[in-house]
């Protein structure tokens, strides 16, 4: 949660700096960007947030699909301490792409996929005798959190979009 709050803090940023701009004037996310020193855009921090709450959602599942796995280990994906780093693909292992079904839904950003971090968990809560270190408990909290984060990254992302759309006059 404090990743998300932290995430919505830096987006607010440029908001702001948005709201306040000359109406006369054209503002693109470019921009607000430069006005910001960032190298990354809203909307693919946005989208970037969002790949990593459905990969994380992914691999919680899986961790509560090897409940009773013997030996299973428990994985976490871990968000970038840098969010030029989540927009930006530096570092990481596993490529994620958006699957577009519809022309309604969000399409790949020019940065083809975030990569992000599985690793096995570092402090599990429980090891069973037969070695499995997964909590129910835990992955359950886990994984409610993670599609919470997840609806306010998307309304977030709503909202971004609808008021650009309103300041361009789409």
């Amino acid at each position: 949660m404090k990743n998300l709050i932290f995430f919505l803090m830096i987006c607010s940023g440029i908001f702001i700096n948005i709201m306040h701009a000359n109406a006369a004037q054209h503002i693109t996310l470019a921009q607000a960007d430069q006005k910001q020193k960032r190298d990354h855009k809203t909307n693919d921090l946005y989208k970037s947030y969002l790949e990593y709450s459905a990969y994380r959602n992914e691999v919680l599942s899986q961790n509560l699909a090897n409940v009773n796995t013997p030996g299973y280990k428990a994985d976490e994906v871990y968000i970038p301490n840098n969010f030029n780093e989540l927009a930006g693909n530096n570092g990481a292992s596993k490529k994620i792409n958006i699957v577009k079904t519809s022309d309604m839904h969000i399409s790949k950003h020019k940065n083809n996929g975030s990569k992000l971090r599985k690793q096995k968990l570092k402090d599990p809560d429980e090891v069973k005798k037969n070695g499995n270190n997964v909590s129910l408990r835990q992955q359950m909290t886990k994984l409610s959190q993670n599609k919470t984060d997840y609806t306010t990254a998307i309304k977030g992302y709503a909202t971004i979009n609808s008021l650009f759309s309103s300041i361009i006059g789409k």
